[in-house]
């Protein structure tokens, strides 16, 4: 299996740390580990080297690893949240999305054709959307928190220069 080194420029501890919460990764540098993966393996594990002129005392050291980690733990934990509440959303609309078709198939009987056809556009334009989501939406989250499952679980090494 392969491995990926991100590495990172440390010179100012603000680089690390956002401004309005000392236990919480700055978001630019969330964004940046997120974006390094982008068409990297899936499947490879994750060395996050920081690079730093500036010296983090082992406690320091865990806090910050600690930080990163739980930084990705709590997006992946979101994101997993909303699929759940996307694939509820699912199973409703493939549910009316079938009762309107049905509906639309009874109501072959009346002569008008306009109550005969909107149940039948509604129904397909629900189903539809539970195709969209099972064939191109739940891919993109699928990949998403195994870019979050690889950041979360990284190797970090602290590279002090001098």
């Amino acid at each position: 299996m392969a491995e990926i080194h991100i590495n990172v420029n440390i010179d100012n501890r603000k680089d690390l740390i956002n401004i309005y919460n000392r236990n919480i990764i700055n978001p630019n540098l969330g964004n940046y580990l997120f974006d390094e993966l982008k068409g990297k393996s899936l499947n490879s594990s994750v060395t996050i080297n920081i690079i730093t002129n500036i010296y983090f005392s082992d406690d320091e050291r865990v806090d910050i690893t600690n930080m990163i980690k739980n930084n990705f733990a709590y997006i992946d934990n979101e994101d997993s949240i909303m699929q759940r509440i996307v694939s509820y959303r699912s199973i409703i609309l493939l549910i009316f999305g079938t009762i309107f078709i049905w509906i639309s198939y009874y109501l072959d009987i009346i002569n008008n054709y306009m109550f005969k056809e909107l149940p039948l556009i509604l129904g397909w334009v629900a189903i539809w959307e539970v195709a969209d989501y099972l064939f191109f939406d739940r891919t993109k989250y699928h990949i998403k928190r195994k870019r979050l499952k690889q950041l979360r679980n990284a190797k970090i090494v602290f590279k002090e220069i001098k």
